[in-house]
């Protein structure tokens, strides 16, 4: 087994499986159509994880998510080579790793939710990764488009997708290092900030940066974190929130959580 999955599996924390870095689309398959699908798949699974409680039903409904999701991984993607996730054990058919490793990824998690928030970070890196995959596949990449809802009206913003993926796949370690209270509290952070009308452009991305670096911190020991930067930032947010109602939701609610960041 691999060190560093060893390590994480003796101090109970599940190990991460990440996509193969080389992987082709299956004959047939246009790497636009699967770029789309798998952001509904996202889509879906953070609406899900929204409603995330202990009931059998929402554990049953994330099990069909997790099931769906290998369903479209295995209809679409062929891993290349030898594309185990390190420290893999079970039986491995070269080809199989894309779909593969989200089953391996998902595995190692002790309840529903950690099950849903490590399959929504596994497949936000596949989606990373499709330009990647359709040159190899020798197709265009996809254009990255992220969908917003906004006063029941749906906004594209492509020029925001890489990042907030990026943010996404920050926020899914937090689970680990802080908890999923966290954890919740920068996803709700972040769809706020980016669904509130009224934001100029600077704005937009000056506050993703402010949750991009909540998300660095939270995936940080707590001894290492800089209390004066952490401070700076939820004031600029508390600041921001006064004339913006959905940032100001999510301020009143999930503030005192934020604050639990500073050491």
């Amino acid at each position: 087994m691999g060190t560093k999955v060893a390590m994480q599996e003796e101090a109970g924390t599940p190990a991460v499986a990440s996509p193969p870095r080389n992987a082709r689309l299956r004959e047939g398959m246009l790497a636009r159509l699967t770029a789309q699908d798998l952001a509904h798949r996202i889509s879906a699974g953070r609406a899900l994880e929204a409603s995330v409680a202990t009931n059998a039903t929402e554990g049953e409904a994330i099990t069909a998510w997790c099931s769906k999701s290998v369903e479209q991984l295995r209809a679409a993607l062929v891993g290349v080579g030898n594309d185990a996730p390190p420290g893999y054990t079970g039986l491995w058919i070269p080809g199989e790793g894309v779909w593969r490793g989200f089953e391996y990824a998902i595995h190692h998690a002790s309840d529903h939710a950690t099950r849903l928030s490590l399959g929504l970070g596994y497949l936000e890196e596949v989606l990373q990764r499709m330009p990647d995959y359709a040159e190899a596949s020798g197709q265009t990449a996809p254009e990255p488009g992220l969908s917003v809802s906004i006063s029941g009206g749906t906004v594209n913003i492509p020029q925001l997708a890489a990042r907030i993926n990026n943010i996404n796949s920050t926020i899914t370690g937090v689970v680990h290092q802080s908890g999923t209270n966290v954890a919740e509290a920068l996803r709700e952070l972040q769809r706020a900030v980016v669904a509130q009308e009224g934001l100029e452009d600077t704005e937009r991305q000056t506050l993703l940066d402010n949750v991009e670096y909540l998300a660095t911190a939270a995936n940080t020991p707590p001894e290492g974190r800089n209390r004066g930067l952490i401070t700076s930032v939820l004031l600029a947010l508390t600041t921001a929130a006064a004339g913006a109602e959905q940032l100001q939701r999510v301020m009143d609610t999930w503030g005192g959580v934020l604050q639990g960041l500073i050491p």
